[in-house]
């Protein structure tokens, strides 16, 4: 149950929680043995919205200061829950692709993933695409958006960071973006300086209290 859920994850929410971060990692419908079927950014975006709920009803956590923080696919769920208004006042991606069409022919495997995930991927390519590209709707990002990037991820081409970025840019967007020489997907060799950054660009659009 922990590697689907994410185990490998734990490290990093215990950085997260040192810094004085309450984490909370939603588990997406299909995933784990969970009922449902994992639609990779379709229906399941729902479980993720649904975090905003829970934050609220759990009593503790400062609801003003909520932030978002995505690996891989998680940054792809992270761009469309900007999009949809989830109450975030910041957020931060690695190893994210950003332009899902361009991403599933870079490679094989890619390409045999999308009818994998997507059965109808035939009949409904368009539309799948365009709700998770951020590159195409990158005029709903008004959330301050860190983008990390491994500059040697093969799974995902530094250029679809670079990509968004110019299109935030050119918008007047707020983001930073850093590429990390010689690191992969997710930048295990920089793991922990990779969460400082996001720490960092968290307390510094959080409101004071």
């Amino acid at each position: 149950m922990w590697d689907d859920f994410g185990g490998h994850l734990l490290p990093a929410f215990h950085r997260f929680g040192q810094a004085g971060f309450a984490v909370i990692a939603p588990m997406y419908r299909g995933s784990g043995g969970a009922e449902g079927t994992d639609e990779m950014g379709g229906s399941d975006l729902g479980d993720l919205m649904e975090t905003e709920r829970l934050a609220k009803d759990l009593g503790f956590i400062d609801t003003g200061n909520l932030f978002m923080i995505g690996e891989s696919r998680g940054g792809m769920m992270t761009f469309q829950a900007i999009r949809d208004e989830f109450p975030i006042r910041a957020a931060a991606v690695y190893g994210a692709f950003t332009d899902l069409g361009s991403f599933l022919e870079s490679t094989p495997q890619a390409r045999a993933m999308a009818t994998s995930i997507w059965p109808d991927y035939a009949a409904r390519k368009d539309e799948i695409h365009q709700r998770r590209s951020a590159v195409a709707w990158a005029d709903k990002m008004e959330v301050p958006l860190l983008i990390m990037h491994g500059g040697a991820d093969k799974s995902v081409s530094p250029a679809q960071a670079l990509a968004l970025a110019s299109k935030l840019e050119s918008l007047g967007k707020p983001y930073e973006l850093l590429i990390r020489a010689g690191s992969n997907h997710v930048m295990t060799d920089w793991r922990a300086e990779r969460d400082r950054h996001a720490i960092d660009w968290f307390r510094r659009h959080a409101t004071k209290r």
